[in-house]
């Protein structure tokens, strides 16, 4: 029998999942989406409205829990707030500024084995080099080949839970 969560549509906030998954202790709601007892939460950070729609349609499709963020400000308290497994951070004009926020999440111990995927327009080696020195776990040009952007989030989430397996168990030996 599956998890399934709920949406309450006169919940004051978008975002008020049903109480058993908001409410969780710690790290206890992120390690039952990596655990695949529900499904992987992304914050998508898009700054152009379509694309952040279409993005976000398509990842639901996929079968992922997905939150936005269209700029620098929210990107940060979000992440801290809802822990996602994998932050889609879309480079814009601003790039600095992603890779602030990059190098800043990565220093979060609670953020440390979320993945970060950068979107970008830029498919020069000094960018690609500059986003993955700043934390980024990858880098996608866009325009977005969709097929690889689905192996390579599954990918990365499935190398995430062994990590997260390998340390639990390690903490018991």
């Amino acid at each position: 029998m599956g998890m399934f969560l709920t949406i309450d549509e006169s919940c004051s906030s978008p975002l008020d999942f049903s109480k058993e998954v908001i409410t969780m202790p710690g790290g206890l709601q992120q390690n039952a989406r990596r655990a695949g007892m529900s499904p992987s939460l992304i914050l998508l950070v898009e700054e152009d409205a379509d694309t952040r729609m279409m993005m976000k349609y398509l990842l639901e499709i996929w079968n992922y829990q997905v939150i936005e963020a269209e700029n620098d400000d929210e990107v940060f308290r979000m992440a801290i707030h809802y822990r996602p497994d994998v932050i889609l951070l879309s480079l814009n004009a601003k790039k600095t500024e992603r890779f602030a926020a990059s190098r800043r999440m990565r220093e979060v111990p609670t953020l440390e084995q979320a993945v970060i995927i950068f979107v970008s327009g830029h498919s020069d080696e000094k960018t690609r080099d500059a986003a993955l020195a700043s934390g980024g776990n990858d880098y996608l040009v866009k325009p977005i080949d969709f097929g690889v952007l689905e192996k390579t989030l599954e990918n990365h989430l499935k190398v995430n839970v062994k990590s997260k397996e390998t340390t639990t168990v390690g903490k018991f030996l």
